[in-house]
């Protein structure tokens, strides 16, 4: 995996081609961009509006427990 040579610098992040030259941006392989913060979520019951807390949780693999 190599940086690709010659490519701008526009202020975002680098630019890696894998063996077969496919490009991918260093920030978007970032572990940390699948995870969802802990955060507050409201939702409108029958009953009126309820606030719930969710925990932290992976983006975009399926939880096999």
């Amino acid at each position: 995996m190599t940086k690709r040579s010659g490519a701008p610098d526009l202020g975002k992040a680098d630019v890696y081609e894998d063996s077969d030259n496919h490009e991918y941006s260093s920030e978007r392989s970032s572990p940390d961009e699948h995870v969802v913060k802990k955060h507050g979520q409201h939702y409108h019951t029958k009953d009126g509006v309820i606030w719930k807390e969710k925990d932290p949780y992976s983006r975009g693999k399926r939880n096999t427990d």
